[in-house]
């Protein structure tokens, strides 16, 4: 049932890329880049490289923490992985 939803939903968004004939940048927030944790953190990347397939769509993967093996993962893929910068709060 999900993969029938995904595909359709790619579908919709393959549609509209080729219609617009401009380049789609996508920044895709997830907890990383494999699937250490299972369902979702597989679904976001399996995602992600689905998007990044189309030749008018860019896609920046926004994790918390990576490490060069999961860039370089991403990076087979079309996909770039930036991870976040650790902001200090100040207390006031």
């Amino acid at each position: 049932m999900f993969l029938c939803a995904y595909r359709r939903f790619y579908n919709k968004i393959n549609i509209s890329i080729v219609m617009s004939g401009r380049k789609l940048q996508i920044t895709h927030l997830a907890d990383e880049w494999k699937s250490s944790k299972g369902g979702l953190s597989t679904m976001n990347r399996e995602l992600a490289i689905g998007l990044a397939k189309h030749p008018n769509v860019a896609v920046t993967f926004f994790v918390p923490k990576c490490t060069e093996e999961d860039k370089k993962a991403a990076g087979k893929h079309n996909v770039r992985i930036v991870e976040a910068k650790k902001r200090i709060q100040r207390t006031t």
